[in-house]
This record gives C-alpha cells, sequence and structure tokens, in this order.
C-alpha cells in the first residue's frame, strides 16, 4: 500500500502497532511507531515518514526488520524515490544489501546505490555551474589537481573518505567500523586489482562476506574505475615492493 495521505500512514501504522505489541523482539520499533502516531497531525506528512524511517531502518538491529515494518519502510522509500530523493535510494539499496527486509538482492542493492549516485552528481554539476567569479576558477584548478592525479593517489588521498561514506551510507555500527574498515590500508592499484593490506589473514575471509561488495560499489561509483579487491598481509605487501 503507497503512502499517499496521513490516513494511508495512520491505517498501516495501527496495524503495525498491533502485531510488533505481541512480539517482544521489537521494542525500538515499537517505540518509533507509538512516537510516530503521536506526533501524526502535528507536521507534514513527508516530515513524518522522513522521521519514523529513519528510527525504523535503524532500530532493533540484532534482528530482521519485522515483515510488517519492512513493508512500511519500502513503501515510503519507494514514495521518496518517485520524487527523487536520493537518500531514499541509499536506504532501500541498504535493505537489498543487508537482507534485514527479507529480501537479500545484490543487483537491487547496486542498482538504487547507482541512482543515488547519478542524482547526487547531476546536482553537484548543476551547483558548480551556478559557481560564479573567484569560487567557479577555484573550483576548476581543484577539477585539474584530480585528473591529474591517477587513479591509485586519488583513491589514497581519499581512503578515508570513503569507509566513512560507507559507514554513513550503510548504517554501520561504530564497533563494525573500528574492527573491519579503519584498520584497512591501501598498497597498490594494479590492472584494476586494489590491494588492500589487512591486518592479519582471517581479516580476509569477513570482508570478502560482508564489506568487499560495498567498498567496490562505492568507489567505482565515486571514481568511475572497474576495481576487483584482494586483501593481502603485511609481509605479503613487502615480497610485492621487492
Amino acid at each position: 500500500m503507497r503512502i499517499k495521505t496521513k490516513q494511508d500512514l495512520l491505517v498501516i501504522i495501527c496495524k503495525a502497532l498491533t502485531l510488533l505489541s505481541k512480539d517482544e523482539r521489537y521494542p525500538e520499533s515499537l517505540e518509533s511507531l507509538k512516537y510516530a502516531e503521536k506526533e501524526i497531525e502535528k507536521y507534514d506528512l513527508k516530515i513524518i515518514k522522513k522521521r519514523l524511517s529513519d528510527r525504523l531502518h535503524d532500530d532493533d538491529r540484532i534482528h530482521p526488520i519485522h515483515p510488517e515494518v519492512a513493508e512500511l519502510l519500502m513503501n515510503i522509500y519507494l514514495d521518496g524515490i518517485e520524487e527523487g530523493d536520493s537518500d531514499y535510494m541509499c536506504k532501500l539499496g541498504s535493505l537489498y544489501y543487508t537482507g534485514r527486509a527479507g529480501e537479500q538482492d545484490y543487483k537491487k542493492a547496486a542498482e538504487y546505490y547507482y541512482m543515488a549516485e547519478k542524482v547526487k552528481n547531476d546536482r553537484t554539476i548543476e551547483k558548480v555551474e551556478n559557481i560564479n567569479g573567484d569560487n567557479q576558477e577555484a573550483e576548476t584548478r581543484s577539477l585539474k589537481v584530480n585528473l591529474q592525479m591517477n587513479d591509485f593517489d586519488r583513491l589514497r588521498k581519499d581512503w578515508d573518505k570513503i569507509i566513512n561514506e560507507i559507514k554513513r551510507d550503510h548504517n554501520l555500527l561504530q564497533v563494525s567500523f573500528d574492527t573491519w574498515l579503519k584498520p584497512l590500508k591501501l598498497h597498490d592499484l594494479i590492472n584494476n586489482e586494489l590491494l588492500i593490506i589487512v591486518p592479519e589473514e582471517g581479516y580476509a575471509r569477513i570482508l570478502e562476506k560482508k564489506y568487499s561488495l560495498l567498498i567496490k560499489t562505492t568507489i567505482e561509483i565515486r571514481y568511475k574505475i572497474p576495481i576487483k579487491i584482494r586483501y593481502i598481509t603485511e609481509s605479503e605487501a613487502k615480497e610485492l615492493s621487492i
């Protein structure tokens, strides 16, 4: 059921409240729904949908999203996507990537991530075109510097931004970010194979399962270069550098 009016949303919220009140696994989702029910008359429909979906997306993360909540989120995101909202595109991509809403589909996840990036790029281009005078000259000089850098130099320069973007866009917990992404170091880019140094060999299995696609997709969207990812240890990096 697509949500075009406050009444549409209220009907769905009431149904979800009835179901979640019988399931003790979802206390945070239940609280978010109760809050939205109370606040629905105070705010514009767009604001209510945004606040509610932001909360529900991160609620009760130790469990899959309740089916009724998942359907609500999907409908809110699809409504927003129809209006060109890139944040909703990323959030829907995240649901498909993690599978928390019941369906894990990396292809659909990538499609929504690319869709969001295209919207962001179009808006950025429009803003750049509106820059005048010294600001425009500064932007042009910055773009020229970036173009002169090779792909690996750009990735190495922006690596902290890349992993923090992954953390933000995919709502990673701080502990997961500190454990799995923050320790990674870039070693080289050879024939589109990005060599990433890991603290120990066991890291590679977890990274390949949970984070490789996120890293690959983020880089390919940002820099328009196809890459493969290979994890290596410090000792392997030293051997490659000889």
